[in-house]
């Protein structure tokens, strides 16, 4: 997702609200109509003694305090604007402070002000994002990608490209050809290189081209088709070039050795005879199994030691392949392989060995399991949300379990008395009790301010009230005495393994109404115990 939301803490004592709020308005009117991938959303949030800062969310706080926007500019995501009396700041002050506007500006003045400084934020934010994203698409590429500026300086590289020299990126950034490749200097200016004669064609011509280059690198020689393209900025004049590399060596000298095919496959890979004997193995492999030399490896033995399988075999229909995912712990780190076992026929038909190639997808499971987790997971309040809780239900209510009902009193004047940022507090806080108090239990907020646990199995009913005093004191302790407070009403339901998820839902949802009737009884007929916060 491109477009970003924006958080405006607007302190109370500040005199701009109305400009304030124009600005943020007219930044929604912007992106109205926009695509939800890219559509910033500006929310104007008064600030009420603390922002309730979120996490991997950017935030602005507006405020005359100083004090609170120091401390609040060291925050990761959060920007600080200063709108008062300028006079009086100290240059410690203005340096720990973002930006800084004169209370006395003229209200255009101001709106276009506080209009720069949003945008600047959402622009160093996208700035920031086009970067990370091209560089992770780079290095995902296989080939070499560079970017140089008008003097043939290397400014952005990808990791195949230090592989290829072996050089380290950092090393390469700001360095010419020949300080890169190891040519010397009075050589290269001499000398009538291909990759100089290619950079000068298409700076000359201002058009694409393609060409053929053949570079020493690591004592070898290695054939490149290059594909370069000048680059112009708005005025047209030519700021550098950027090129791809891709090594086409191996296809352009047919008579090359089979260790040199192999090491130039980025994935661990081996060639076997048919006897399972290693012929050729790459380094990527070697450096995964801690081995120096192939003669040394046997597959079998390596693969029954330490390839834990994770998946269903897939053989092809020709029985001639298989796969299988593995996954694979080295020290600390744990790793997931898809291996392909592929046999080598020769012309008659014969099978002469065995090619072994096995695919790194542990960052692929990573994002599947954090797709996962998002999908269980209640955004607020990071327990699991309504769409686990029924699964879990419907997947465990053959078995024995109770099912705790809950939902919060008297909440809703919480959020008209304070805020909805408050409010939100409350129901985060109310979830880390519940998972405090029930580490065991599968603890997910239903909606709103509703909330559930399920215990699987036989309970001790003396401890289960005993947690649920605490829970009910807890809860009544997240608001201070002498305003409004919030209480919890939960309602108990047990199955022995007959009851459907309906009827066992249904049963905690109607105590844990009786309940609230009850202290809805108490709200009604003293009410000065909500409202005074007496305990």
């Amino acid at each position: 997702m491109i477009g970003k939301r924006l958080n405006v803490y607007v302190d109370s004592f500040i005199k701009q609200k109305e400009v304030i709020r124009s600005v943020v308005d007219a930044q929604n009117a912007l992106n109205e109509g926009k695509h939800e991938a890219v559509r910033n959303e500006f929310v104007l949030i008064p600030y009420d003694g603390r922002p309730d800062h979120e996490k991997n969310t950017l935030s602005l706080l507006i405020s005359d305090d100083t004090m609170l926007l120091a401390e609040f500019s060291s925050y990761e995501g959060v920007s600080t604007l200063f709108i008062g009396d300028c006079s009086g700041l100290t240059e410690k002050e203005q340096n720990k402070i973002n930006n800084i506007l004169s209370a006395d500006m003229p209200r255009l003045v101001l709106y276009k002000a506080i209009t720069h400084i949003i945008e600047g934020i959402i622009g160093r934010y996208n700035e920031w994002l086009y970067r990370y994203v091209f560089q992770s698409l780079i290095d995902s590429s296989p080939d070499m990608v560079w970017v140089k500026d008008e003097k043939g300086r290397h400014v952005i590289l990808n990791e195949m490209f230090g592989r290829i020299v072996n050089k380290p990126v950092d090393f390469c950034l700001n360095k010419e050809h020949p300080d890169i490749w190891d040519i010397p200097w009075d050589e290269y200016e001499s000398s009538d290189f291909a990759c100089r004669r290619s950079e000068e064609a298409i700076i000359s011509s201002g058009k694409m081209g393609t060409f053929d280059e053949l570079v020493l690198t690591g004592g070898e020689m290695k054939q490149f088709t290059t594909y370069k393209t000048p680059l112009f900025d708005k005025l047209g004049n030519v700021i550098g070039t950027c090129g791809i590399g891709h090594d086409v060596t191996n296809l352009s000298n047919m008579g090359i050795e089979l260790s040199m095919l192999v090491d130039n496959i980025p994935f661990p890979m081996a060639v076997l005879d048919s006897g399972w004997k290693t012929v050729q193995m790459n380094t990527t492999l070697m450096d995964l199994a801690g081995v120096h030399r192939a003669e040394k490896f046997n597959y079998r033995d390596w693969k029954s030691s330490n390839l834990q399988p994770s998946g269903e075999i897939r053989q092809s229909d020709d029985r001639k392949s298989c796969r299988q995912e593995f996954k694979f712990i080295k020290g600390d780190k744990s790793y997931n392989f898809n291996v392909l076992e592929q046999v080598i026929i020769d012309f008659q038909g014969n099978i002469t060995g065995y090619f072994i190639l096995m695919q790194d997808i542990t960052y692929q499971r990573i994002y599947e399991d954090t797709i996962l987790t998002a999908a269980n997971t209640d955004v607020l309040t990071g327990i699991y949300n309504r769409r686990y809780f029924y699964e879990y239900l419907e997947e465990n209510i053959s078995g024995s379990m109770t099912l705790l009902y809950m939902d919060l009193d008297n909440f809703k004047k919480i959020n008209d008395t304070y805020s909805h940022a408050r409010g939100d507090d409350i129901l985060k806080r109310t979830a880390n009790h519940l998972k405090e108090i029930f580490p065991d239990g599968v603890v997910a907020r239903l909606g709103g301010d509703e909330y559930a646990v399920v215990l699987c199995g036989g309970i001790n009913q003396a401890e289960l009230d005993v947690k649920c005093h605490r829970l009910e004191k807890a809860v009544r302790n997240l608001c201070r005495p002498g305003g409004p407070y919030v209480t919890i009403s939960i309602g108990i339901a047990f199955t022995d393994g007959s009851k459907t998820v309906d009827d066992l839902i249904n049963e905690g949802d109607g105590l844990m109404y009786e309940i609230k009737k009850k202290h809805h009884e108490i709200m009604d007929n003293d009410p000065a115990t909500y409202e005074t916060g007496k305990r």
